[in-house]
């Protein structure tokens, strides 16, 4: 038997297991650390390249905490040397917004929390993203949340691909979109900084215009992180503790991408949810019929909206064992997740969901790219 340790929230809970039952465990040790020194000086040198005074700032509500303090850094220098900047959140809301606005306690009054209109892009600007792994997406924080700023509808054509399930093809329109968005901005000199998840928070990062950015991420994503899941017959989950698993509306995408890359074996899920539900929104789309969801996405591109939807309509999580410290009324009327009070227990669920096969061990599901 073997001790396998899962971040739980801010601390760890641990498994007993045969290792003749694993398929394979993740290797925490073997992801990368980003070089702090080196980043801050490529991306001082890109905002030199600008050559702006003025400079406006969309920060994706999804970023890890570490990034809020490398920007920290990096606008007191710009400050410093004359440059003023105002700060825009946009995507998904969540615990992990207020962790950032904390970070970010340096430059308070550049901050502006009403999201903006894809018209007030200014000509300088500069997005910061973390790629995460997504059903909605692919992978999010590429550049996607600037499609809350649009006029344009894609709700139609997000409805028309979760409709069609049959066929085991993950929504794969983020590029596409992005392209749409970046003609949307009409040339603005806009720089896309897309950071990679990894030790400490942080991995890697890409830097170009928007499209640039999000390839070269996504295609960096998948090579460092890509798993398949073939020859599993169970997968034992962890979503990597703080920050990841705060809150239920922030783990929701990143579940249901794991779920769908293989709808056939037993899965179970190790998220503290210390925030409780998160977003407050995401109340609002549990309590609504599938009729009134799907009109609401319709109407308006909502992410919350559609992750909802998309959950409820494919069942991904239904079934599936989970450890929360969520109450289980919440989960079972929500998720309809089966929860387990230890991970001893939760793992033992699942071998014997499995017979006689194997289950695969992810410590960390933001550095899993799951096919």
């Amino acid at each position: 038997m073997v001790e396998i340790w899962f971040p739980y929230g801010e601390t760890k809970v641990f498994a007993s297991l045969d290792v003749i039952r694993i398929a394979f465990e993740q290797n925490l040790s073997e992801i990368k650390k980003i070089d702090d020194k080196k980043v801050l000086e490529e991306l001082t040198s890109k905002l030199h390249q600008v050559r702006a005074r003025r400079l406006c700032i969309y920060y994706c509500t999804t970023n890890h905490p570490k990034i809020a303090d490398l920007l920290n850094e990096l606008l007191n220098d710009f400050s410093s040397s004359g440059g003023e900047f105002e700060i825009y959140l946009i995507g998904p809301r969540g615990t992990r917004v207020r962790n950032s606005l904390e970070r970010l306690k340096d430059h308070q009054d550049a901050i502006r929390q009403d999201n903006p209109e894809l018209c007030k892009v200014c000509d300088n600007s500069m997005y910061i993203g973390y790629a995460l792994p997504s059903f909605l997406f692919g992978i999010s924080g590429i550049g996607e949340a600037f499609l809350g700023l649009e006029n344009r509808s894609i709700s139609q054509e997000a409805i028309d691909e979760l409709s069609a399930r049959e066929n085991n093809d993950k929504l794969n329109t983020s590029l596409n979109l992005i392209s749409s968005v970046e003609e949307s901005l009409n040339d603005r000199n806009l720089l896309s900084v897309v950071f990679l998840p990894g030790a400490e928070g942080v991995a890697d990062m890409r830097v170009g215009n928007l499209r640039e950015a999000a390839i070269e991420a996504s295609n960096v994503f998948k090579e460092m992180y890509g798993m398949r899941m073939s020859d599993v017959d169970g997968l034992v989950v962890s979503l990597g503790g703080a920050p990841y698993d705060y809150s239920m509306s922030e783990s929701l995408d990143m579940m249901v991408s794991a779920v769908h890359a293989n709808k056939s074996i037993e899965y179970g899920f190790i998220a503290e949810w210390r925030a409780g539900l998160g977003d407050e929104k995401i109340t609002e789309s549990f309590k609504k019929s599938l009729r009134e969801l799907r009109a609401q996405v319709l109407n308006r591109f909502d992410w919350m909206d559609l992750i909802v939807y998309a959950l409820r309509t494919g069942e991904f999580l239904r079934g599936s064992y989970i450890l929360t410290s969520l109450p289980h009324t919440l989960v079972k009327h929500t998720i309809g997740c089966k929860q387990c009070e230890t991970a001893n227990k939760l793992i033992q669920r699942v071998l014997h969901s499995v017979g006689d096969g194997k289950v695969g061990i992810i410590k960390s599901l933001p550095n899993a790219y799951l096919r």
